[in-house]
């Protein structure tokens, strides 16, 4: 009898510790089945954020879109009306898009008063007479300045800047990009465009494997002296390379590739500013 009673004791509190541990079990995989649930549940909240953000990132985008074409055909009005060389109607255009200020609609419009008797061509040969002499004389063929669409390009032959194939900066380069810099510094708001050409004959060294790396390597070696030398913003100076892709003359005599290797300093100057390069300093 003693033996059949523990053997009954035995049995029963081994169902009650079996029970405790199912117990145990399944109230951690409610657990986790009530987080999962929770999880899941905000991962629907933001997806549902996430939809209507999206949602209204595409009516920004074709309202940027529509706004982008209107703008686009307001410039080429723009461009047009400084194509043709109606400076005063230009001046009335750029007042009503809000593009300048008052106090820049006075700057350019005194500017145009005071230069309203010449000719287009005659603003352009002055502008162009100014720049040169400041930067190098109006004798140097070396140095040669043009203007298009409102910019204005400084093309300086390669070897005034460079030794063949290298792109170390001569003593005579770092002067003249001193000169370049004190115009530069002059305008603070222009920005400008650091281009390098070259001619079409092959170039592979150890350091320089074609054209394209060769005119890259000039154009920020200039860029560099004029950050580092001569404290011009790095923010508004590109540096770029057209290898020998976008030449002036044929290259079909040593002449002509002379003028395809070169150095072109683009300034993009807002109006005003165009108007006051105009005038020697």
């Amino acid at each position: 009898m003693k033996v059949l009673q523990l053997i009954v004791v035995f049995t029963v509190s081994s169902l009650f510790m079996t029970s405790c541990v199912s117990t145990k079990k399944f109230n951690a995989k409610d657990a986790e089945l009530q987080k999962a649930k929770t999880d899941l549940n905000d991962c629907q909240t933001v997806l549902a954020k996430a939809q209507i953000s999206n949602k209204k990132l595409n009516e920004q985008i074709k309202d940027l879109t529509a706004q982008s074409a209107d703008t686009k055909a307001q410039l080429d009005s723009v461009n047009a009306k400084l194509a043709s060389g109606s400076g005063s109607d230009l001046l009335s255009t750029l007042k009503n898009l809000s593009v300048i200020t008052p106090e820049q609609a006075t700057s350019i419009d005194q500017s145009l008063k005071a230069v309203s008797g010449e000719s287009k061509d005659a603003l352009t040969a002055t502008l162009i007479s100014n720049l040169k002499a400041a930067i190098g004389g109006s004798s140097d063929t070396d140095i040669i300045v043009t203007s298009d669409k409102g910019n204005l390009s400084v093309d300086l032959s390669d070897h005034m800047f460079f030794n063949s194939g290298s792109s170390d900066l001569t003593p005579r380069a770092k002067m003249i990009i001193g000169k370049i810099a004190k115009v530069l510094n002059s305008y603070p708001d222009m920005h400008f465009l650091i281009e390098g050409h070259t001619d079409d004959k092959p170039i592979s060294t150890a350091c320089v494997p074609d054209n394209w790396d060769l005119s890259i390597r000039r154009a920020t070696a200039v860029v560099r002296v004029l950050q580092k030398d001569y404290k011009v913003d790095p923010k508004r100076m590109i540096a770029a390379g057209h290898g020998q892709y976008e030449p002036v003359a044929a290259n079909d005599t040593p002449a002509h590739r002379s003028q395809n290797r070169r150095i072109s300093i683009v300034m993009t100057p807002q109006l005003d500013q165009f108007f006051k390069l105009l005038v020697k300093k």
